[in-house]
């Protein structure tokens, strides 16, 4: 019987498949451990702003979905890192007992337990960054479940390919392939992001486009720009990693080049909230109830020392100045407020 270090008789292209794979591990792990290192400094700074200022419930919400995302993101590298250093220091005899170990035909199964555990630690970071955007979507909308039924199948249906991806990768199942699986999880958790996004847009526009304006012809997003911007960029950093790794998985999968941007996406994952909710602390949004409204004058995007500071410092932001300028409602918005206070600092 042959030693599995005994490299079998292979062709040159054999070799060069077997090089490339292991070069993007490789160069993965690296490239995991740079972002994991990046990712680290942005949850710190968000959990400091956060505990820092008024916590609300449904901050205290976010803030768990924040450490869930990181702790199973963290896991995900320790085994990610474990796995490579079993396979180039505990089998690296030459580069074949290398990629036996990777693929987990050689005499242990480290490779099955990895790929069951980054499985699962991706699956529950799915779904709870996935539940965090229909939430948000589910109260945008005032707690109508018809707007957020669909992206709640979407999620589900994610979720079930995710699981048999996983059940694919460690040879459980042979009935879909691994690169279908993956496509049809990435996509649905691709519609889910976009989906949300833009109802929680769409919205937010509606309302405005309520708002009878002083001059029919003029449209401004006034103060809710930059709570559009949060939105849209939380959902890019997303997105678009997602939409480049389904392309590379079918284009560069002999080449591994999908590996890297598997790894962006994991990443940006549970960045893509933390920034969101990071951006939120700074006072860019409000209270959760304050949906319910179906007017203009319901929006309260910040506080009451903001928008009289914003009046009174009218050079500094001619849109914000021009938002308020003639607009009765939201100057008598202004005065309730003196008489009832709402928090700058709140969820959407």
């Amino acid at each position: 019987m042959a030693n599995q270090t005994d490299i079998p008789d292979l062709s040159d292209d054999e070799k060069a498949i077997i090089f490339l794979d292991l070069e993007a591990r490789l160069n993965r792990l690296v490239l995991f451990a740079l972002l994991q290192g990046i990712y680290t400094g942005i949850c710190v700074v968000t959990l400091w702003n956060i505990f820092s200022s008024k916590s609300g419930g449904s901050r205290h919400v976010m803030t768990a979905v924040i450490l869930v995302l990181y702790v199973m993101t963290t896991i995900s590298f320790a085994f990610d890192w474990s796995l490579v250093h079993y396979a180039f220091v505990g089998h690296g005899d030459n580069f074949w007992t290398v990629n036996l170990a990777f693929t987990g035909l050689g005499s242990t199964d480290a490779a099955v337990k990895s790929a069951i555990v980054l499985g699962i630690t991706g699956c529950i970071s799915t779904v709870v960054a996935d539940s965090a955007m229909v939430w948000r979507c589910w109260i945008v909308w005032g707690r109508r479940w018809i707007f957020a039924l669909l992206p709640l199948i979407f999620m589900i249906s994610g979720t079930a390919f995710k699981v048999l991806q996983i059940l694919v990768n460690i040879q459980a199942i042979l009935v879909f392939s691994f690169e279908t699986c993956t496509a049809l999880y990435t996509s649905f958790i691709l519609a889910t992001t976009l989906l949300c996004t833009l109802l929680i847009i769409y919205r937010i526009l509606s309302i405005e486009w309520a708002k009878p304006h002083t001059n029919a012809w003029r449209f401004s997003l006034g103060v809710y720009r930059n709570l559009i911007e949060i939105i849209v960029e939380s959902a890019v950093i997303y997105s678009v990693t997602l939409i480049v790794f389904m392309i590379t998985l079918y284009r560069s999968y002999v080449s591994g080049t999908y590996m890297y941007f598997d790894c962006i996406g994991t990443i940006a994952r549970g960045v893509a909230p933390t920034l969101l909710v990071g951006r939120v602390a700074s006072g860019h949004a409000r209270p959760d109830d304050s949906w319910q409204g179906r007017t203009v004058s319901s929006l309260r995007f910040r506080s009451v020392n903001t928008r009289h500071n914003a009046q009174m410092n009218t050079h500094d932001d001619g849109m914000l100045s021009g938002t308020f300028s003639g607009d009765v409602e939201a100057q008598s918005e202004v005065v309730d407020e003196r008489a009832c206070p709402i928090g700058g600092r709140h969820d959407i």
